[in-house]
């Protein structure tokens, strides 16, 4: 049987302003929810017919979490030969599910994630979500250094321009607060040669930005850094511990 014809689609009888309005609302992002798998991401709208495809991409590949537990510029490259040279950029959001040792045994952690040589130029947002606990020979100051070098040379030194937000979502799995995440990453900037970055902590939200001044040769740039035992905890943070005050106080 022949698949139907795109013009037997209601959706796409409507008026080009109409179906542009429900595109913003059907596309519309909520961080607070997980990310369903692609094959129930908003690319399946996209896929069904060549006219949504042409219409929708952009807006779709905007709107889609993509998830990976690669992080090294090999896999990462590897993985994105599934993808089509034109649409990489178009990525904007991107979840890694990784233990913490493994951010620890392998030393290129130390180099950043290199999403823009990797294809992803456009990345807006990175989630981290860890997955398993430190192993006991790794001490926890040695896990927290590993991963304030990881945050600051991945949003100063690989080129990941676009980038405005890292959430990290440890889920019990890491022992400090965003407190000495944030002090550490201070101390580099001001000790280093990244004399125009410094951080402004805003400790009430569960969160701090690093921030760089702009000059003659550099835009400025604000990345927001999250950071919760769970999505809700590192989006929501006053919300989260209102409650568990209110809670622990019945």
């Amino acid at each position: 049987m022949m698949a139907p014809k795109a013009t037997a689609s209601p959706l796409l009888s409507l008026p080009p302003e109409l179906r542009n309005r429900v595109f913003d609302f059907y596309f519309s992002f909520d961080p607070l929810t997980a990310p369903p798998p692609v094959s129930r991401s908003y690319l399946t709208l996209t896929i069904s017919c060549r006219q949504l495809y042409h219409e929708t991409r952009t807006l779709a590949f905007a709107a889609t979490t993509f998830r990976t537990t690669l992080w090294q510029l090999s896999d990462l490259r590897r993985k994105l030969q599934a993808v089509r040279p034109e649409l990489r950029p178009l990525i904007k959001r991107l979840e890694i599910s990784v233990g913490i040792n493994d951010f620890i045994v392998q030393r290129c952690s130390l180099d950043g994630i290199e999403f823009a040589r990797a294809g992803l130029s456009g990345l807006e947002e990175l989630f981290i979500s860890f997955t398993k606990e430190p192993t006991s020979d790794c001490r926890p100051t040695y896990v927290l250094s590993n991963l304030e070098v990881l945050l600051w040379k991945t949003v100063v030194t690989c080129g990941n321009n676009r980038l405005k937000k890292i959430r990290i979502v440890h889920n019990d799995h890491f022992q400090h607060s965003i407190r000495p995440l944030e002090a550490d990453i201070r101390k580099r900037f001001s000790l280093g040669p990244h004399h125009k970055w410094h951080t402004l902590p805003a400790f009430e939200n569960g969160q701090f930005s690093l921030v760089r001044k702009p000059d003659a040769a550099e835009n400025g740039a604000e990345i927001l850094i999250l950071f919760g035992s769970t999505i809700n905890e590192a989006e929501e943070y006053q919300q989260v511990h209102k409650e568990k005050l209110e809670v622990s106080l019945c």
